[in-house]
């Protein structure tokens, strides 16, 4: 902070607790005015939030703490080559584009975040650099998948709400939006397949005026790199394992009888 700001803040604070100190002092004239009620002074279930006993406390910490559904989102963590296809004609053949999708889990795995990097071709102009962040959590209370989106190519951001399907092989999100090209309303589809630990498909269907088109369809794949690294690494703990185990047969070896 240079000195003008820490000046101005130091200004403002002043002003703020003068002013506060002023209306203690009008207010201190006037006897008539009413009492505000304290937390101390109200009755349990009176004027707002009732006292909570046990149960409610249980049923808040259980809504709270990661469960099934949030394990499976964990599988997404990693780093993910990203081969991409949008349909900006339905009758066309698609444009296609490459980029990394980054994932990993915050708040103790509770939520979801992916960034994506790499860039966006659409119809017939050049690729250009695309970004994009996506958050995603599961709702205890609600029992549905919430998220949200936010790209380098738009200024609103689409929130989706879905469920997942009884063999955890998909899940289906579902919002709306308004569609930048025609100023209309535009309903929005997203199905996650997944094929296997290390490959998974993003299909994104959009739906103007009653019709329902697929646009868009981006094929993740484990990245060979992130692969490699994690492969060296389980080599290197094995080895180091080894080199531990066969030290520790060598010293009881050479111990002493009876020691």
């Amino acid at each position: 902070m240079n000195r003008s700001t820490m000046i101005a803040a130091l200004m403002c604070c002043s002003m703020t607790m003068g002013a506060l100190a002023q209306n203690k002092t009008d207010a201190s004239k006037h006897h008539d005015m009413p009492k505000t009620a304290q937390p101390g002074d109200m009755k349990k279930g009176e004027h707002g939030m009732p006292a909570m006993d046990s149960a409610a406390m249980e049923a808040m910490m259980k809504a709270g703490a990661p469960g099934e559904m949030h394990a499976w989102m964990a599988k997404f963590a990693g780093t993910w080559d990203a081969d991409c296809k949008m349909w900006m004609d339905p009758s066309a053949p698609p444009t296609e584009s490459k980029g990394t999708m980054t994932t990993d889990m915050m708040f103790g795995g509770r939520y979801m975040r992916s960034i994506y990097k790499g860039e966006m071709k659409m119809g017939d102009g050049p690729a250009m650099p695309f970004e994009g962040v996506a958050m995603m959590g599961y709702n205890n209370t609600d029992k549905k998948f919430e998220s949200t989106w936010m790209d380098s190519m738009s200024t609103g951001m689409m929130t989706m709400t879905g469920t997942m399907d009884e063999a955890k092989k998909s899940l289906t999100m579902t919002g709306n939006c308004t569609c930048p090209m025609t100023n209309k309303p535009c309903g929005m589809r997203e199905v996650m397949t997944w094929a296997s630990d290390s490959k998974y498909t993003m299909t994104m269907y959009n739906t103007m005026d009653g019709q329902e088109t697929k646009c868009m369809e981006i094929t993740y794949t484990k990245s060979k790199g992130a692969s490699m690294e994690k492969s060296a690494m389980d080599k290197a703990k094995m080895e180091a394992e080894k080199k531990a185990k066969d030290m520790q047969d060598k010293m009881k070896k050479e111990m002493p009888a009876g020691k």
